[in-house]
């Protein structure tokens, strides 16, 4: 059996970012078509997205109560949540996992190649964002964030000269010759389990010292890329980490979606409450669009966009949002996400 699992828990725009992978999942992976596929919601927030998608005998609800939450948090990491789930998800259902963040859509109906490669025993991650060394670099020569600056740069200054020691006396020593993945997207199946372990392991003994946002992906890109070549899916998912703000591109197709009746013959859209998402989300980015000026989001309630230009569109309001020069130093350039951003550059928008 193949599984799609979702962390949402918390703020309510978690949720809302599920909602709509689900409904991309939906649109343009063909999962109805997939009968071989279940998605898993762990969610503290299960009478929303009921009350959003109705009953569905394809979805799994997984209670995450305050309790479990915390201790799976350990030691204060949220993200530290992700690897629990993996291993709970893959206690409770075993078969073929695509664990995905809540801030992606699917882009391309992939599903069974995907899957098959992970039956195969293949460990999937988004995308590599370059090596520990290049990385270092983009830090000491870029202006960004200070604190993550400060966070990653004293991470890497530590492992280019020192090792870690581990509870169970074993030595860690991460060469910066190491690729990081992105972990938006993780794929594996029973015989990646083990590892997990290890994972966790790193995370806490690096946690203690180094509280660095994203020491899960850290942890997963050393412990299973000395084991594998770590495949990518960011041609079939696409995770908009980048910019939160293109949510709402996306919800604004959906709604242009369900007006048309594209959903009309979908047991998971049925009773689809676009009203109450769409209220919810122009308050929620309100200021944003204020602030920056964006009216290209205004306008485009009037453009009819096929689902393929949702991320070309996204990617021309980053210049109201990050400096688009540092994405493309981060993201390396023969990467899916790096080809277009790229290609928007170029073009000088």
């Amino acid at each position: 059996m193949n599984y799609i699992a979702y962390l949402a828990y918390g703020k309510r725009e978690f949720a809302l970012e599920a909602v709509y992978s689900i409904l991309s999942l939906y649109y343009s992976a063909g999962f109805e078509d997939h009968k071989d596929i279940s998605i898993i919601i762990y969610t503290d927030q299960s009478d929303f997205f009921t009350r959003v998608f109705g009953k569905n005998d394809r979805i799994i609800y997984q209670e995450l109560t305050e309790t479990l939450r915390e201790s799976w948090m350990k030691g204060g990491y949220v993200y530290r949540a992700k690897i629990k789930l993996l291993q709970d998800c893959m206690g409770k259902y075993p078969g073929n996992l695509l664990l995905v963040d809540t801030d992606t859509i699917f882009i391309k109906d992939n599903l069974e190649e995907l899957f098959c490669g992970i039956s195969q025993n293949q460990f999937h991650m988004y995308a590599q964002e370059n090596t520990l060394e290049q990385r270092m670099r983009i830090h000491q020569e870029v202006v960004i964030d200070p604190k993550e600056q400060n966070s990653e740069l004293s991470l890497l200054n530590f492992i280019k000269d020192n090792s870690f020691m581990t509870t169970s006396a074993k030595e860690i020593k991460v060469p910066l010759t190491m690729e990081m993945w992105n972990s938006g997207v993780v794929g594996l199946n029973k015989s990646h389990l083990s590892s997990l372990d290890e994972v966790l392991e790193m995370i806490d003994t690096i946690y203690e010292k180094f509280h660095y946002r994203i020491l899960e992906q850290f942890a997963l890109s050393f412990v299973y890329g000395k084991q594998y070549k770590i495949c990518n899916t960011d041609c079939t998912i696409h995770h908009y980490w980048y910019s939160k703000i293109t949510r709402y591109i996306i919800l604004i197709f959906f709604k242009r979606v369900h007006e048309k009746g594209l959903f009309k013959n979908s047991p998971l859209c049925t009773d689809f409450n676009i009203v109450e998402l769409f209220e919810f989300e122009q308050k929620y980015f309100s200021q944003d669009i204020e602030n920056y000026k964006m009216e290209e989001l205004y306008q485009i309630e009037f453009m009819e966009l096929e689902y393929e230009q949702l991320i070309p569109y996204g990617a021309t309001i980053l210049k109201y949002f990050w400096d688009i020069e540092f994405l493309k130093e981060l993201i390396p350039k023969n990467s899916f996400f790096g080809e277009i951003l790229t290609k928007y550059a170029a073009s000088g928008l």
